[in-house]
């Protein structure tokens, strides 16, 4: 595993970085509810305990640069049946808002030591950035579907990029991500520059290596995202179709001069007819 030693001040901020290889023995494989139920039953351990306030630190220190955290219940599609005779419900997960806090914001200061530490080092990577001016309104944690969507509106997509730049709604100078080698392409990419910059001072790809592959990555990202989008938009919409009898509590968000738009805030689906 890539193991990432970092030194924080007591306000949060990176002073040190060190990644090194190594081999990791797991010591509990904990869920988001089990570690939110420990915290519940004031059975959190000292390490859970004071990972919560630096996660809390670390968030507001993100707030202050800028950054913008929309919050959103998460409902959970299940399939039962097959084919034509496919039912569809809708489950609610109960919400584990600190667990959730600490793995957040944990990959987010992870990603931002390696883009500090490979900037230091003159190492190549892929880094993700998001070039835009949201203003200093737009920051803080929005949970209200309609102010939610305005601000969302405001956020350009982030972008791949061969050297470190801002990444504007996560709020840090630079992000490079390589926490999810197993869900992104991006992020193995950058494992295999640093293992083997670690392993032999060198990387595995040259500057101008990194520059011609950001083109093909960039838009199989694009088609990625389409499918992560389309995908559980598809079946909330089936959801909806198989209970055409029932009434939806919505919230009108944003009214145009042709087009209304209206959120779902309990499906997480936007909605949008003639007026």
């Amino acid at each position: 595993a890539l193991l990432v030693a970092m030194r924080l001040d007591a306000k949060g901020s990176l002073q040190e970085v060190v990644p090194r290889l190594g081999w990791v023995q797991v010591a509990a494989n904990l869920t988001y509810t089990e570690v939110e139920q420990a915290f519940a039953d004031n059975e959190a351990s000292a390490m859970l305990e004071t990972g919560l306030e630096l996660a809390g630190k670390l968030r507001q220190r993100r707030i202050r640069n800028g950054a913008v955290i929309i919050e959103r219940p998460e409902p959970e599609m299940v399939l039962q049946g097959s084919g034509a005779a496919t039912r569809v419900r809708l489950e609610m997960k109960d919400p584990t808002p600190k667990a959730q806090l600490m793995v957040s914001e944990y990959m987010i200061l992870a990603n931002r030591a390696i883009a500090q530490w490979a900037k230091a080092q003159d190492l190549g990577l892929v880094y993700r950035t998001q070039d835009i001016n949201l203003g200093n309104d737009s920051a803080g944690v929005w949970k209200d579907p309609a102010q939610s969507y305005q601000i969302v509106r405001q956020m350009g997509p982030s972008k791949l990029a061969p050297a470190p730049q801002p990444h504007a709604s996560l709020g840090v100078s630079a992000y490079a991500p390589v926490t999810s080698p197993l869900r992104r392409y991006t992020d193995f990419l950058n494992l295999g520059q640093i293992s083997s910059f670690l392993r032999t001072g060198q990387a595995r790809l040259n500057a101008a290596a990194l520059v011609e592959h950001l083109p093909y990555l960039s838009a199989r990202q694009d088609n990625v995202a389409q499918i992560q989008r389309y995908r559980p938009r598809y079946w909330k919409l089936e959801y909806l179709r198989q209970n055409q009898d029932v009434w939806w509590p919505g919230m009108v968000v944003e009214v145009g001069p042709k087009l209304i738009t209206v959120a779902l805030p309990r499906e997480q689906v936007m909605l949008r007819r003639k007026r």
